[in-house]
């Protein structure tokens, strides 16, 4: 179909036969803006793969490809063949320019990593979370098919559900979790995974000798069992529950706890707040 504006007429959508001028004179311009071949967006390893011009453009044409594949082949021509260099998963544009004019086409080279998880390491219990993974490029071609897991020795484990990057979930019981997060790549090469270690539930045990006030702030198993946390410190505020004025205030190391005696306070219900870097934060309640 053709879109022509006919002399004094108006603009008509037609076909090349179907108009009031002369057909055999008829000339009308095609935008090239297409390959015919070669629309695979993965390049593998070890599989070379063809791309051509839909059209046969007027000028010279300059192939460009970006970095981790090469040009075999047809450098120039309406029809180039690459292949990639080496085994590492990216993402890359190949151009064909063309005078003025640049032919693009976007290509995923040997897979795609799951750099990282982004989602709470410490939701809390019975609640809702959602956890979305980042990959290591800007776009995911159609039909890729994604997997998800999550590792665990505490049973039963939960039960999750998800929609290509992003999965949902509830814990229902206390401990630790690893999330894992990879694509099957149609390359069949080793791709990234991407992990999160999530503990569920509190961090610090905390005893309170009500005899003595001897306080106790110690990190659980879970906590020390989470490989991925690195010590850090921790701000502690006892609040009067019936005030609601912090009488107490000290830091300690995340790794090591605390021990110190609050016995010049007065007998009452006090709740020990812990706060670590980033806004995480528990609160325990104290009889005194």
């Amino acid at each position: 179909m053709l879109i022509s504006k006919w002399s004094y007429g108006p603009l008509m959508r037609h076909a090349p036969n179907d108009s009031p001028f002369t057909y055999s004179s008829l000339r009308y311009y095609i935008k090239y803006t297409e390959f015919s071949e070669g629309w695979t967006e993965f390049i593998c390893n070890g599989s070379p793969v063809t791309y051509t011009l839909k059209y046969t453009p007027i000028g010279s044409i300059n192939w460009i490809v970006p970095n981790g594949l090469r040009i075999i082949s047809g450098q120039g021509t309406t029809s180039i063949t690459v292949e990639a260099t080496n085994t590492t998963c990216s993402e890359g544009v190949i151009k064909a320019q063309i005078s003025n004019k640049e032919i693009t086409h976007n290509v995923i080279i040997n897979g795609i990593n799951v750099t990282s998880i982004i989602g709470s390491s410490r939701p809390q219990l019975n609640s809702a979370q959602i956890y979305n993974a980042n990959t290591n490029t800007s776009y995911w071609p159609q039909g890729l098919t994604w997997n998800w897991d999550i590792a665990t020795s505490v049973y039963p484990k939960p039960s999750y559900t998800f929609t290509n990057s992003q999965m949902r979930v509830t814990f229902t019981h206390t401990g630790s979790y690893t999330l894992r997060c990879w694509i099957s790549s149609p390359c069949n090469t080793s791709v990234g995974t991407g992990y999160l270690y999530v503990t569920v539930g509190t961090y610090y045990l905390v005893q309170l000798d009500p005899q003595t006030g001897y306080l106790q702030i110690r990190p659980t198993e879970a906590m020390a069992n989470n490989k991925s946390r690195k010590a850090t410190t921790c701000i502690y505020e006892l609040i009067n529950a019936t005030t609601g004025k912090i009488v107490s205030k000290g830091s300690f190391n995340s790794s090591e706890g605390l021990s110190t005696y609050i016995n010049n306070l007065s007998k009452n219900i006090y709740a020990l707040k812990i706060t670590e870097s980033g806004g995480i934060n528990e609160v325990h309640k104290l009889s005194y």
